[in-house]
């Protein structure tokens, strides 16, 4: 039976997640959506580069991108599923509270690199209180990875949108960095690295 192609449109903002790959992953998910967005800044968005490129989206894979409650708010202005702006918020949620475990998209291709976020950008849009507007269609934020920090809980909750991520998805990676660190520090390569840039020759037989 040939599967149904949604007309759903799709953002992916991980760096590490090309136009071009040929994942098992992200084949199955050109088949299912319609569109696929793609970030080519090489790097996070920032608040209005997300919310311009989240117009007329249904859902996000989302890399290192800050989801602030302006973000989410901006992009889910429009949205039915919110809780009702009269009713009182619970300020308590934890990460163990609400967005029960969905079933995420797990890219089969590890994150190779870790990627950091330094001092945010300001964005300067917003400082210039110029508003952030979208359409109001998003309804998943996917990370792409074991955690959520970057995402506004309360802000998603109070919006209607489903939070998802995918644990273990960079776990060969974390290993093979765990295992290669431990051999860094068993034969003492970063001392050994500088004293023999320092012109010493250091015999070192490790632990």
């Amino acid at each position: 039976m040939e599967k149904l192609k949604t007309d759903y449109r799709i953002l992916i903002t991980p760096t590490s997640i090309k136009p071009d790959s040929n994942s098992a992953a992200i084949a199955a998910l050109r088949n299912f959506a319609g569109e696929l967005v793609y970030n080519t800044t090489g790097k996070p968005l920032a608040a209005r580069e997300l919310v311009e490129l989240l117009k007329g989206c249904d859902g996000v894979i989302a890399g290192l991108d800050d989801f602030s409650d302006e973000v989410i708010s901006a992009v889910c202005s429009n949205n039915n599923g919110g809780v009702n702006a009269s009713e009182p918020e619970d300020d308590s949620l934890t990460e163990d509270e609400s967005f029960t475990e969905g079933e995420s998209l797990t890219v089969d291709e590890s994150l190779t690199e870790e990627e950091s976020l330094t001092e945010k950008e300001e964005d300067k849009a917003s400082a210039s209180g110029a508003p952030l507007a979208a359409d109001g269609r998003l309804k998943v934020i996917s990370r792409y990875g074991s955690g959520y920090d970057n995402v506004d809980l309360t802000s998603a909750r109070a919006n209607g949108v489903a939070v998802c991520y995918a644990p273990g998805a960079n776990a060969e990676a974390v290993a093979d960095l765990a295992f290669g660190l431990m051999l860094c520090l068993a034969r003492l390569l970063p001392m050994l690295d500088r004293k023999t840039k320092a012109g010493e020759w250091v015999r070192s037989i490790g632990i």
